[in-house]
């Protein structure tokens, strides 16, 4: 990872893990849906993922969620 995730994003990270759309996710923590657009845009910047399925990938580790 090139930058630690904050802990809101670790959190809005596993909430998509779970299948939670943002507006579900933003329900769930209390916040508004584009907030949670703007975590998971944060996130897939500093995992370097172009979609929220390879974030995940690359959280977990594993080498597929890595492309060039």
């Amino acid at each position: 990872m090139s930058r630690e995730l904050t802990d809101r994003e670790r959190q809005v990270l596993k909430l998509a893990m779970e299948g939670m759309t943002a507006e579900e996710s933003g329900r769930a923590l209390g916040i508004a849906t584009n907030t949670v657009r703007v975590h998971r845009d944060a996130l897939r910047l500093k995992l370097r993922a172009r979609s929220m399925a390879q974030a995940v990938a690359i959280y977990l580790g594993h080498p597929e969620g890595r492309t060039g």
